[in-house]
């Protein structure tokens, strides 16, 4: 049988038109590489030393081990009892300046203590003198006391009742020739607490008591 008719080829369709490429943009500039380091032979010593450093080490080591020159020993020799005659020097001059200053406190302690002993003696020796003498006092403005000092001895004194107890206390410590603090007690057991400027009578104190002294 013939062949059937052949079909004709569709139509070919117009392709699409092409579209722009993008604009290219343009590459950054590029940086310049930092300039390399020179080469840096390491080193067995610390802190990697220069080959100059290295080359003064080596000489510094060859002369600390080199033997020392007779002159320069005794050159060494020579400054080292000169130092130690300085060090002499300065230790003889401070212990000198130490027992200086002990005999000037020594002169000025036995020069107080001469002081004190000299107002002592003048104190001691000086009978007090009575704000209300007896002279001049009223009969029953008088009163007798007895006192037992500390060495036992019993003395009597006679005071005005308005007479302050320091009074009292001094004419005791002329009695006693002596200076140190002392304490009233009325027998049997009462201390006398007064202020100094106290009257006697306002303390306690009255006619024929008798009072203990104690240094």
């Amino acid at each position: 049988m013939p062949s059937p008719p052949r079909m004709p080829s569709p139509p070919r369709m117009p392709s699409p038109p092409r579209m722009p490429s993008p604009p290219r943009m343009p590459s950054p500039p590029r940086m310049p590489s930092p300039p390399r380091m020179p080469f840096r032979r390491s080193s067995p010593l610390p802190n990697l030393l220069e080959d100059d450093d290295d080359d003064l080490l080596q000489q510094a080591l060859a002369l600390s081990l080199a033997p020392i020159r007779p002159e320069v020993q005794i050159r060494i020799e020579q400054d080292r009892r000169y130092q130690e005659a300085i060090r002499l020097d300065e230790e003889k001059e401070a212990l000198a300046a130490v027992r200086a200053a002990q005999e000037v406190a020594e002169v000025a302690a036995t020069a107080a203590r001469n002081v004190a002993q000299a107002f002592v003696e003048v104190f001691t020796q000086l009978e007090p003198t009575l704000q209300y003498p007896i002279a001049t006092s009223f009969a029953e403005d008088l009163i007798n006391l007895r006192f037992r000092l500390p060495n036992d001895k019993i003395v009597n004194h006679t005071f005005n009742r308005n007479e302050p107890l320091s009074s009292v206390i001094q004419q005791i410590k002329y009695d006693l020739k002596s200076s140190v603090p002392i304490s009233l007690t009325i027998y049997p057991r009462t201390v006398i607490s007064c202020t100094p400027d106290t009257p006697i009578h306002v303390c306690g104190i009255q006619n024929r008591s008798t009072i203990l002294v104690v240094d």
